[in-house]
């Protein structure tokens, strides 16, 4: 980004989605433990002039087991493969049915007083401790400058 002397504010909002379904390794090549884990899905990128992301939030699509939930970025300088760990939480087992709401589990690393502040470029991904058959929707409110 240019330097420029008129601040620049946040002004194009964005959602971002992502469905992930297989999960990615915790030890190994391209695992957690090295930092390039595969089987992460892509959720968001940031613009030419950044972005805040203000809530990240996931839901099981299908009855589901209890997983571990990770989110990562990607700096818009790092290699392609290249995931840095920002969070990580538990989403609970749920059976999903007509007469009970899903329940809705919460990043709580981005909020609109505590924004996520990404880089122009920068990408976040998403994954799972365990594979879903029917996948985990993750979802993401972003403001891009």
């Amino acid at each position: 980004m240019a330097k420029t002397f008129t601040a620049p504010f946040a002004q194009s909002p964005a959602s971002w989605a992502a469905t992930a379904t297989t999960a990615f390794s915790l030890t190994g090549t391209n695992s957690l433990a090295d930092g390039s884990p595969a089987n992460t899905v892509l959720l968001g990128t940031a613009g030419i002039d950044g972005a805040l992301v203000t809530r990240i939030a996931a839901l099981p699509r299908a009855t589901s087991t209890a997983t571990l939930a990770a989110l990562f970025v990607r700096r818009s300088t790092d290699a392609v493969a290249a995931r840095q760990l920002v969070a990580s939480t538990t989403i609970p087992a749920q059976t999903i049915s007509a007469t009970t709401g899903i329940t809705e589990t919460n990043f709580n690393v981005a909020t609109e007083f505590e924004p996520l502040r990404l880089g122009a470029g920068d990408e976040l991904y998403v994954g799972l401790g365990t594979t879903q058959a029917g996948g985990i929707v993750f979802n993401a409110r972003a403001v891009q400058f």
